[in-house]
């Protein structure tokens, strides 16, 4: 029979801490006390753990670049926004001469666990890529031991896509274009929602456009699918003569299954509704019939961004900003009319 290999979780079991505790414990490259990380050595020793050989081979070489991926394990396929992450990560890489790697982690799914790039001691440091739950979240907040960059996700240093201004400067082009009732379908609880929702309304109230019968929806159709894209679809249609003639929609996938309805119910776009997609990327909007207008996140400006930022943490400098923002581009195409100004 083969004998099971100890490992960190079970040493965190047995002394009573967190994985990450015994990690730094045991590779000393972490803040923990001596008589805390003389107590955890003596129990991995008498358990029989044995520290992973790469790790420490490359203890004192230069540290790896992590892209850690954090979403349900069924929505990754259809996410493009993360393949393109991905795509730059590696490219960017490349240009910089450094090694890299990447982890995707379900922490709804392993509430209990952590990603074994924030444990291994192979990574110098992680760009976080994703809503964290659970066990994970709360490692995120009080126990890194490692220079960690959010994206679009609060955090010490963070890189943050500022959805609100992009969506208030979208309205107010749609404004401009001559749409007096804009409407949107927004996605819930995460933070860029929240920016999207706060641009929306601002830019209707800058606009003094009537806010009484707002088309408005918080949805994410996924659970459901395709049944809640055809409910969405008749929330907009409900308005009747007073629907909006102009709508912004989260995120292409559901985009592109709104505007599939909307067609099958007599509702063409751009004719009868202009439709504006926002957090997407450029090349999963403009390959569709008709292509569709975005506003579009360039992850290239962004992982170039949150890599610079995590190198200087990893050569412990300080980077010159914490926090940055980088405005999404607004790229009109052909789903969008302009129309004549209105007393309505």
């Amino acid at each position: 029979m083969v004998k099971q290999r100890i490992s960190l979780k079970d040493v965190a079991q047995r002394v009573g801490v967190s994985m990450v505790t015994v990690s730094a414990a045991v590779n000393g490259n972490g803040r923990v006390g001596r008589e805390l990380a003389e107590k955890i050595r003596k129990v991995a020793h008498e358990m029989g753990y044995r520290p992973n050989a790469a790790a420490q081979i490359l203890k004192n070489s230069p540290k790896d670049l992590g892209l850690l991926i954090l979403e349900k394990t069924e929505l990754i396929r259809s996410n493009a926004s993360i393949q393109d992450a991905m795509i730059q990560f590696m490219k960017l890489s490349r240009e910089k001469f450094r090694r890299c790697q990447m982890e995707w982690f379900d922490s709804h799914k392993y509430p209990d666990e952590l990603p074994h790039m924030l444990t291994d001691g192979l990574i110098g440091g992680v760009i976080c890529y994703g809503h964290a739950e659970n066990a994970l979240a709360d490692f995120l907040e009080t126990s890194s031991t490692i220079p960690i960059v959010r994206l679009d996700e609060p955090g010490a240093y963070t890189i943050n896509s500022d959805m609100m201004e992009g969506v208030r400067r979208t309205v107010h082009y749609l404004a401009e274009s001559g749409h007096r009732r804009i409407g949107m379908i927004n996605g819930k609880r995460f933070h860029v929602f929240q920016q999207a929702k706060a641009g929306f309304e601002t830019a209707l109230k800058e606009r003094n456009l009537d806010l009484s019968n707002i088309c408005y929806r918080e949805n994410q159709p996924f659970d459901n699918y395709p049944g809640e894209i055809y409910e969405l679809a008749d929330y907009v249609l409900s308005f009747g003569e007073k629907r909006p003639t102009a709508l912004l929609i989260d995120c292409a996938p559901i985009t592109k299954a709104l505007i599939y309805v909307f067609q099958e119910k007599g509702i063409k776009v751009p004719e009868d509704l202009s439709i504006v997609c926002f957090g997407n990327i450029d090349w999963e909007a403009k390959n569709f019939i008709p292509p569709i207008s975005g506003l579009e996140y360039s992850y290239y400006k962004i992982i170039s961004a949150a890599m610079d930022m995590l190198l200087d943490l990893m050569n412990h400098n300080e980077p010159p900003m914490k926090k940055i923002s980088i405005v999404p581009e607004l790229t009109i195409r052909n789903s969008v009319k302009k129309l004549k100004y209105t007393t309505e």
